[in-house]
């Protein structure tokens, strides 16, 4: 782990009264010396986030869980609705598009894209250094995504962007060492990125222009915020915020609202009608690894309502007609440690394993 991560969770554990968890169980390997670490404050507790390749899953695996078989669900609530047509039946394919993820399969962190049904897996980076984060422009023509590829010094991430063929890749952010740039949303009429900035103290949220230029502060709390995902409409940003609730702002930093009541809940993604936000809600971790579950919850801050049960689930991704969500899911025994891209429909049902292999396989995007 970077030394100034270290610190930094070393010194806001103690702002908050607590110890940091063992470094091995915040971050995996020494591929994940890029992960962005903050710590929200969690009443007597520190929630760690990573805003990095892993999100928050470095610290959601439960000991001693274990998965369902794909194509399973158990809930410890009622389903709820898909929020745009029909529900697809399990048996039911997710039909035409694609999906970006992150795997380590060739040595690093690379961009790949697959089909729906977890076919035709292209590497689009190739690249030695590590590709994370990605995320589609609104029109399908481009992906976002953070790097280390600048070479500076400490693994400084900047943001980068590429054509849908991984073609034409451009620098978006030219960071100083210790400033670290993640986590790029897009608006939805493509003209400005917002993301995740953390300069050693904190994290923020940031805006700028889709070419890189205009860059600014749009929420800056003291604990830090991560996870940033823009309204369908373009009139809200939805984060990780104070106290491990899910949070939103008007893009000019106005109007900060929450949605949820935490205490640790990250990841948000808005279902394409705007009327619903997935989400991951990290449970208590009784002593070992904290479990993290996918989530349900009204724009309106209703009661979230569960999709996964697993307590393995992370990084929420929808499908442009807002009928299935993607999602990592991490195993346990033979495979501990290790991701893979599921599917499932909005209402939990019909869960299905997209890759499957030695690799780590995660944070999935699906193509606008």
């Amino acid at each position: 782990m970077d030394d100034r991560i270290r610190d930094l969770l070393q010194r806001m554990a103690e702002e908050v009264g607590t110890t940091p968890r063992p470094l091995g169980s915040l971050v995996r390997g020494a591929r994940r010396r890029m992960a962005v670490v903050i710590v929200a404050t969690v009443t007597t507790t520190a929630l760690v986030a990573a805003a990095g390749i892993a999100g928050v899953r470095a610290i959601t695996r439960s000991a001693g869980s274990h998965v369902a078989p794909a194509g399973t669900h158990r809930s410890s609530g009622p389903p709820t609705p898909a929020p745009t047509g029909a529900s697809p039946s399990p048996a039911e394919p997710a039909g035409p598009g694609e999906i970006a993820f992150v795997s380590n399969r060739s040595g690093n962190w690379d961009v790949y894209v697959m089909a729906a049904d977890g076919s035709a897996i292209t590497n689009l980076t190739s690249n030695p250094a590590d590709d994370i984060t990605p995320a589609w422009s609104p029109d399908g023509a481009r992906i976002a995504f953070a790097s280390d590829r600048s070479g500076t010094p400490g693994g400084t991430l900047d943001l980068y962007v590429m054509n849908a063929d991984g073609s034409g890749v451009t620098q978006l952010t030219h960071n100083t060492p210790g400033v670290q740039y993640s986590s790029p949303a897009w608006s939805p009429d493509g003209t400005q990125i917002a993301f995740m900035h953390l300069d050693g103290t904190a994290g923020e949220i940031w805006v700028m222009d889709a070419e890189g230029s205009n860059q600014h502060v749009l929420v800056a709390e003291p604990r830090g915020d991560v996870h940033p995902a823009w309204s369908p409409d373009g009139t809200e940003i939805a984060f990780l915020g104070y106290g491990g609730r899910i949070a939103s702002v008007h893009p000019d930093g106005s109007g900060l609202r929450f949605l949820t009541d935490g205490p640790q809940d990250t990841d948000p993604a808005w279902s394409p009608d705007g009327a619903l936000i997935a989400f991951v809600r990290i449970g208590p971790s009784g002593g070992g690894v904290a479990p993290s579950d996918v989530f349900l919850v009204g724009t309106d801050g209703s009661t979230p309502t569960p999709l996964t049960d697993d307590g393995l689930s992370s990084l929420p991704a929808w499908s442009p007609d807002g009928t299935w969500i993607a999602f990592t899911r991490y195993e346990q025994g033979a495979r501990d440690d290790i991701g893979d891209v599921y599917l499932m429909s909005a209402s939990g049902t019909g869960v299905t394993q997209l890759t499957n292999g030695p690799a780590d396989d995660e944070w999935p995007s699906w193509r606008p």
